[in-house]
């Protein structure tokens, strides 16, 4: 009987320790979702596509760079309104003040900050570029995992994550809307055209 049960143990071991990179990511993602849907109970996976990973493009350190290079943008852009507002003050306030007003003050210190957002935008686009053209390497696999669940109303909606997975599939990486992932993917080539070579000008 004992040695039954040890047949029985070795064999669920090894099953377990041979399971596909597939069935391995498959097991992480159902309990990943699990922990952060809002209705968990009615989580119900439909497909998994699951591939390589490979450096850069893949890896979360690039998504969070690529985040950051985002948030510097709009910050910039912003700025860019901030400076034009100020500029055209400035300008029509010089008929009824010196040169020396608040008017052109504001612009000084509005295109200095502007300035100072081009060059970390600048800075973190080269960042992006190095890692871009670095050497692929593995690192993992992705995925693309469609599912079903219910939101906060009691409606059935479909969602697509992506979800990096390390190389010996015990642990997730990253995972995020498939939406997102495609956004900053797309984002890469969108960034190469407008800042390769060209730089950004500030009115």
């Amino acid at each position: 009987m004992r040695n039954t049960i040890l047949l029985i143990s070795s064999a669920i071991v090894f099953i377990a320790c041979n399971n596909s990179p597939e069935e391995k990511t498959e097991v992480l993602i159902n309990k990943t979702m699990k922990e952060c849907l809002f209705n968990p109970k009615t989580y119900n996976p439909v497909e998994t596509i699951v591939d390589s990973a490979f450096s850069p493009k893949d890896d979360p350190s690039f998504f969070e760079l690529l985040k950051e290079f985002r948030d510097v943008c709009d910050d910039f852009n912003e700025q860019k309104s901030i400076v034009n507002e100020a500029k055209s003050f400035s300008v029509s306030s010089r008929k009824a003040f010196s040169a020396d007003d608040e008017y052109n003050a504001e612009y000084d210190i509005a295109m200095e900050k502007a300035e100072m957002l081009l060059s970390r935008m600048l800075k973190k686009f080269h960042e992006i570029e190095q890692l871009s053209n670095a050497e692929p390497r593995f690192i993992g696999y992705r995925a693309i995992h469609t599912y079903r669940t219910k939101n906060k109303v009691g409606e059935t909606i479909v969602g697509q994550n992506v979800f990096i997975i390390d190389e010996k599939c015990e642990s997730v990486l990253f995972f995020c809307d498939k939406k997102e992932y495609d956004h900053f993917q797309e984002g890469v080539g969108i960034m190469s055209e407008e800042l390769d070579g060209k730089g950004i000008p500030i009115p």
